[in-house]
């Protein structure tokens, strides 16, 4: 009779989720960052519009989008990117404690017969 041998090896499998959850946290903290940029840009932005305004003798509060509205909006991106970013580290984690576990108990799967059951 015939018998098909099957291993698989948890070594390329622990590699796999380790890149991911590596990525995950590059991923957070790219978004983290570019996030914090665009805000930082919004307010600068926002400033030197006043400056030019009051620089011609306007009056700022003319602004169609005011300085609290702006605070509000830039908040709400804020959290709602903090929440991905909470979310994406706590994936990241997930998979380097599965690599963690896979490398301290080195599963393997195999249906060889041991020669201990022959």
């Amino acid at each position: 009779m015939n018998t098909i041998s099957v291993s698989i090896d948890s070594k390329p499998v622990q590699s796999f989720f380790m890149v991911v959850g590596v990525t995950f946290w590059i991923a957070a903290w790219y978004i983290f960052q570019s996030t914090n940029a665009t805000t930082e840009f919004l307010f600068s932005l926002h400033d030197i519009q006043i400056e030019s305004l009051a620089s011609k003798n306007i009056d700022p509060n003319q602004l169609v989008l005011s300085g609290e509205t702006l605070r509000d909006i830039a908040t709400k991106f804020n959290n709602h990117s903090n929440f991905g970013v909470i979310g994406m580290i706590i994936a990241g984690c997930f998979f380097l404690l599965l690599t963690l576990v896979l490398s301290i108990f080195n599963v393997s799967v195999g249906n060889k017969v041991q020669a201990s059951e022959k």
